[in-house]
């Protein structure tokens, strides 16, 4: 008996075989962990300034200044303390892991600063934030208070930072603008990030800053222009700003 279809069979089994073969070139997803940052002033040589070690991709322990800070975590791999043995950061989480509050204690346990992470947005991101330090009578009172603006896109970006002083005088805004590559901690859960970056911000982002904008409350407009160079996987492994008189470089785990 024929078959009413002839080139039925045999176009199943070319789509099968070109799914089969799609399959087979999908590239593989490579993510880089941030091993170490180096810096570069002028004509100095360059120096690691940041050393991370970590065990089932968590930092479990960042070096620098040959200062070494541990980091311990909880079932839910949030990270709740950060002790480098002369002072430790305790952070606090809600229900739904994000973090809420940290508390900053010597060594001696006497509170010495705490934050306040007061405002989420629709999509879990971080939108307020108030810091409290020790004033000079030795009493914890509210220090300054940030808020945090984020792209409309797929990509955590954060665009814009305002400080305000205590009673809520605007001080300062910034913002930023980024290219399409890969985050130096972009491998990290967003909520690590924001407890482990180390000058703007903005390095919270799954995106790299190439300009930052700043105007305070005179009006002054300061502006910072950055370029990078790229691994193969697409992490910054240098970044320089300006000119050329300040440069940073980024060393990782990719795996």
């Amino acid at each position: 008996m024929f078959s009413r279809f002839p080139l039925l069979g045999t176009i199943l089994s070319v789509v099968v075989l070109i799914t089969a073969s799609c399959k087979e070139e999908d590239p593989k997803i490579v993510q880089c962990y941030l091993r170490t940052i180096g810096v570069q002033l002028g004509s100095a040589s360059p120096s690691d300034i940041v050393n991370y070690e970590y065990m089932n991709d968590k930092i479990v322990s960042m070096t620098s200044s040959s200062v070494v800070t541990f980091f311990t975590y909880d079932s839910k791999n949030n990270l709740t303390e950060a002790s480098n043995g002369s002072r430790s950061t305790k952070y606090y989480y809600n229900l739904k892991n994000q973090v809420t509050k940290s508390e900053t204690i010597d060594a001696q346990g006497t509170l010495l600063s705490k934050s306040e992470y007061t405002d989420y947005n629709s999509k879990g991101l971080l939108t307020g934030m108030t810091y409290y330090e020790k004033n000079q009578a030795g009493n914890l009172t509210v220090s300054t208070s940030y808020t945090y603006e984020y792209s409309d896109d797929r990509e955590i970006n954060l665009i814009s930072t305002k400080q305000y002083a205590p009673d809520g005088f605007l001080l300062f805004s910034i913002a930023y603008e980024y290219d399409n590559k890969k985050g130096f901690l972009s491998a990290l859960p967003y909520g690590l990030r924001i407890l482990i970056q180390t000058a703007h911000m903005a390095e919270i982002s799954d995106n790299n800053y190439t300009k930052v904008t700043s105007t305070d409350f005179t009006n002054d407009i300061g502006t910072l222009s950055y370029t990078f160079e790229y691994n193969e996987n697409g992490y910054p492994v240098k970044r320089t700003l300006g000119s050329g008189g300040n440069v940073r470089y980024f060393t990782y785990d990719c795996k």
